[in-house]
């Protein structure tokens, strides 16, 4: 998970990339995430609808995708300064959900993470990490 475009002139983008390191494929993966600029630390989180897409994963192959806000917005000067100085922080919250090829029980996998800035610039186009939150981040 990566953050990208953040204090650019494009929108805010958080990249996710999984893979299947089993050796049976992923059969019907869908998944649902959200992604919010709220005030820090966010104690409440909604769940959003499931995607419509639904794919198989083979063993070995990765799921890529790019998550962002609504009509890929962009922070404007405010919400930028207020998430490099640390009171607002980027959130993402995903979870991934899909059947293993003996099909006994559906399969999972949930992550939450956010960014936030400690006050200092960060380098324009730089992919920044996200910081996993205590919460919120298993699997079955």
């Amino acid at each position: 998970m990566e953050l990208r475009n953040f204090g650019t002139s494009k929108g805010v983008e958080i990249a996710i990339r999984f893979k299947n390191v089993g050796l049976t494929p992923a059969y019907e993966v869908k998944n649902r995430y959200s992604i919010d600029l709220e005030k820090f630390p966010k104690t409440s989180f909604a769940s959003h609808a499931w995607q419509q897409s639904s794919f198989a994963l083979g063993p070995g192959q990765e799921f890529n995708s790019r998550v962002s806000f609504a009509n890929r917005a962009v922070l404007d000067a405010a919400q930028y300064a207020a998430v490099l100085n640390g009171q607002f922080a980027i959130y993402l919250t995903f979870q991934l959900r899909y059947w293993d090829i003996f099909k006994k029980v559906e399969r999972f996998t949930n992550y939450r993470g956010f960014f936030r800035g400690d006050g200092e610039q960060v380098v324009e186009n730089f992919p920044l990490a996200l910081i996993k939150t205590d919460e919120a981040n298993d699997a079955n």
